[in-house]
């Protein structure tokens, strides 16, 4: 079984990406072309070869994967530089865009082969949700909501999103009463379920896709602030309409 993606759909990712936006639509659509590549062919020999590649990945991927959420160190900020920082953070949104799209080929892979698609882990969305009602309910403040999910935003990877932490406190409340309801029958964490050994990976890749959503939202979050503090500093006017390779032109540009 050789998996067929169909063409890569931009409002799946962004809905209206700005100018500054399409630079990570760019890094999205190289790292899925990648893996892409790596199991097209119309060589019957070829795709037996990638069928017994992609089940081996799916039996074992999760590991690498689960050990890059272990390990990962977002990037380092640097004092007052902001157009370096935004070069590394892009740079490490390519790294993280990598192993989503490994990860979306395997879930998509463990979709087709599992013939039980039920999610028993606590992922990172339910976790969301979760907080948001404790954030309604009182039980933690907003300086807590935001500091645990202050990175997320409504069309997410869009650079010109506000951040929930650019939210106030009345706006967030409008948000968190749609959950003061919500629940959830899932009780296991992703660290749990992986000490189990089950056979059932779907549930894993899955979840994981969440964890790998919470870091790459954390590192677009730096990404808008870098850019802002860019724009004030260099004078720039909707520095978001701006394409990516267009700014550090403009920045070079009025240093001389």
């Amino acid at each position: 079984m050789v998996l067929k993606n169909s063409n890569y759909n931009l409002e799946d990712f962004i809905n209206n990406p700005t100018k500054m936006s399409e630079h990570l639509i760019e890094i999205v659509l190289e790292t899925k072309k990648k893996y892409d590549l790596l199991f097209k062919s119309s060589n019957f020999i070829s795709n037996l070869i990638n069928t017994v590649k992609i089940r081996l990945w799916y039996l074992n991927k999760y590991l690498d994967i689960y050990n890059f959420l272990k390990t990962y160190k977002p990037y380092q900020m640097k004092k007052n530089k902001p157009l370096e920082n935004i070069k590394g953070l892009f740079d490490k949104f390519n790294i993280i865009y990598d192993v989503v799209s490994l990860n979306n080929l395997l879930l998509t892979y463990a979709f087709l082969v599992e013939k039980n698609k039920s999610t028993f882990i606590i992922d990172k969305e339910d976790e969301k949700l979760l907080c948001f009602k404790r954030f309604y309910n009182d039980e933690i403040s907003e300086e807590e909501f935001k500091k645990k999910y202050g990175h997320y935003a409504f069309n997410p990877f869009e650079l010109s999103s506000r951040r929930f932490s650019e939210y106030s406190k009345n706006e967030l409340m409008n948000l968190a009463k749609y959950t003061k309801n919500f629940r959830t029958p899932k009780k296991i964490q992703l660290r749990e379920y992986i000490q189990k050994k089950t056979k059932s990976l779907f549930p894993v890749y899955f979840a994981m896709r969440e964890e790998l959503k919470y870091r790459a939202l954390f590192n677009i979050s730096n990404l808008r602030f870098e850019l802002l503090r860019l724009s004030e500093k260099e004078k720039i006017d909707n520095i978001f309409q701006i394409n990516y390779k267009d700014l550090i032109k403009l920045v070079n540009d009025n240093k001389r």
